[in-house]
Parts: C-alpha cells; structure tokens; sequence
C-alpha cells in the first residue's frame, strides 16, 4: 500500500479474496525505493517505522472492519517495493498489487513493481489498474 489512490481497489480485492478463501491478509508498506541498511537501527528508523505502521493500520481499518473474519498483518520494509513483496508472498496463496498502467515506454524508463512481480512473486499475481471514467 501506498497511499494512492490505486491502493483502494487492490484492498478491496485482497480483503475480498482472503475472506473467500479463507485466508489470511498481509499489508505491506515498503518505506523507501531504495533498500535500506537497517542493521544500525537508529531511532529514527523506528520513528519512520512506526509511523507508517499507523498509515498502515488507518489504511486498512474500514476493511478490517467490514471483514472481521480475515485476520490481518501489517508488514513495514525498508526494501524497495517490488522486493519487499516478493519476501512477503513466499507462502502467499495471491499478491495484489495495483497499477498505474502506464505501458511499456514509461515502464522502461521509470521501473515498475508490478511488471517486476509478475516476473519474480513466488505465487500467482493480482494486477489492478485503475479505471478510467
């Protein structure tokens, strides 16, 4: 989860597919772009830590609220997005990811983590790209 405005239907999505199938639901949020050295924790890794385990948590409290059956997890990396993903999805029945689907020219030049997925997630992979009114 990001933030944007694509976060909202790949929760959606998640938390229907987890209730349907009895899954559990895991939350990621990955900090930064670049991986990070965290070994030296510092106090202000914590504090960056913690606060988007909060943006985390208000993220996904109308959902967990409406699923209550789904029993939720809330991950925190400090790896780029693509990688913290795919650490977590290594005993996932699905990853969902949302897409800005912005083709094959701009995903060459600016990456794209949910190209990225679909290459390297251990499971099978949800791409939801926004719509478009």
């Amino acid at each position: 989860m990001d933030g944007s405005e694509l976060s909202a239907p790949a929760i959606d999505f998640g938390f229907d597919f987890a209730a349907r199938h009895g899954c559990d639901l895991v939350a990621v949020h990955a900090v930064t772009d670049r991986a990070v050295d965290v070994a030296t924790e510092t106090e202000q890794w914590r504090e960056i830590r913690d606060e988007a385990d909060k943006f985390l948590a208000a993220t996904i409290a109308g959902h967990a609220q409406r699923y209550p059956d789904v029993k939720t997890q809330r991950v925190v990396s400090f790896d780029n997005p693509a990688q913290a993903l795919v650490n977590q999805a290594t005993n996932a029945a699905l990853l969902v990811v949302g897409s800005h689907g912005r083709g094959p020219v701009r995903r060459a030049l600016l990456g794209s983590v949910s190209h990225a997925l679909v290459y390297h997630a251990p499971c099978s992979v949800a791409v939801l790209r926004r719509r478009r009114d």
